[in-house]
């Protein structure tokens, strides 16, 4: 009797040794690697967290958590946050600005006169001429892989990101200095991926912040020999196009980008009740407003 109870204590814990060497051959599944991940990132340790995350997406792909986390650590560990997109807005802005009728519509820049060039109140200005624009542009693929994470699907998956962002046409995108999007909906399908409102949070963020610096870039860097950029004495901006109507073609991706970048980012306010977020909505409706009426599709026309 004594001899079968210690055979049984023996098997008992033989099985509990091989039940822990199974946990703990099973510590690199993408569920575990998503913590330890996010417990470098905390203790700043970016590169370690960054593999652990890439090890993790390889092995789940699907899994939205994972791409969220990723997605914004690949931003962190650059430096890439909410306050570059304040700078760059706050660049073109200066401050909030009123829609202004199209420059080129008196007159464009090949074989003809912009109506700003002889305006003396009239400041030229390069998108890429503010603080940092250079070392922004030179993380292009930082921001492309931030973007695929959360816009390309898995197979027989969905996006992070929900359409309901950008659902809107763009002549509509604005009433009354409201962005208009299906809050409800955007929200319930990010809450329906298994997301906490933390992880929305942080995927809003990145969306925001990528797309409006990629729509940036492709302004700042694709366009400069078609547009000529000013801001005037009323404090709104002026822009002369050689062919408004190839320019509209061009950029209208372009604007339904910055659309979403700044529907992520209300809705971030929403969710978490304001932040940084809200002053830069409040500045993108206004600059949206403005470049709506120079490049976008010819509301109402």
């Amino acid at each position: 009797m004594i001899r079968s109870f210690s055979i049984l204590a023996l098997a008992v814990g033989l099985g509990a040794l091989l039940a822990a060497c199974d946990a703990a051959s099973t510590g690199t599944d993408a569920d575990v690697l998503l913590t330890d991940a996010r417990l470098a990132r905390q203790a700043g340790d970016l590169d370690e967290a960054v593999a652990l995350l890439e090890e993790a997406y390889a092995l789940d792909p699907a899994l939205t958590a994972v791409r969220v986390e990723l997605s914004a650590t690949y931003l962190q560990r650059e430096g890439i946050d909410l306050l570059d997109v304040d700078r760059l807005m706050r660049h073109v802005t200066g401050s909030p600005v009123a829609p202004h009728p199209l420059a080129s519509a008196a007159g464009g820049r090949a074989g003809a006169t912009c109506v700003y060039e002889d305006d003396p109140t009239a400041t030229p200005f390069a998108l890429s001429d503010v603080e940092g624009y250079a070392d922004l542009f030179g993380n292009q693929d930082v921001v492309d892989d931030a973007l695929a994470l959360l816009h390309d699907a898995p197979d027989g998956d969905l996006p992070v990101m929900p359409e309901a962002l950008r659902a809107v046409a763009l002549c509509g995108a604005v009433v009354d200095g409201r962005l208009v999007y299906d809050r409800e909906a955007a929200l319930a399908a990010l809450r329906a991926d298994g997301l906490t409102d933390d992880e929305i949070a942080a995927a809003l963020a990145v969306n925001g912040a990528t797309l409006f610096l990629d729509s940036y870039f492709f302004l700042a860097e694709d366009l400069p020999q078609q547009t000529a950029w000013y801001r005037l004495a009323d404090g709104t901006i002026g822009v002369c196009a050689e062919d408004p109507d190839a320019l509209r073609t061009q950029t209208e991706a372009a604007l339904a980008d910055f659309f979403e970048a700044l529907a992520s980012l209300d809705l971030r306010a929403e969710l978490i009740g304001g932040g940084p977020a809200r002053e830069i909505v409040d500045h993108g409706v206004a600059a949206y407003e403005a470049l709506r009426g120079h490049f976008g599709p010819v509301c109402g026309a």
